[in-house]
């Protein structure tokens, strides 16, 4: 099943090499759909059975996959709000 994510680089420091990481990825059977040299961040989609891969190569760029669905921010009001 192919699992859809993004790519973030944390390391400032390899930022200048993101179309490099981006190549690797597709080398690895990644879909990379989009690239943000400004954020750091990679977009695409690749199998799970390639995700361990995909693991090894980030770690040598300071970088991380975060799955789409675990990238969802849930912010509830204030308690002393109207809402609540």
């Amino acid at each position: 099943m192919a699992k859809r994510g993004f790519i973030r680089i944390d390391d400032q420091a390899k930022l200048a090499r993101i179309d490099e990481l981006a190549g690797k990825l597709r080398s690895l059977g990644m879909t990379v759909t989009d690239i943000s040299p400004v954020v750091g961040q990679i977009t695409g989609t690749v199998e799970e059975d390639k995700l361990p891969g995909i693991h090894q190569i980030l770690a040598g760029y300071g970088a991380r996959f975060v799955l789409e669905g675990d990238d969802v921010e849930h912010r509830l009001p204030d308690p002393r709000s109207d809402l609540q």
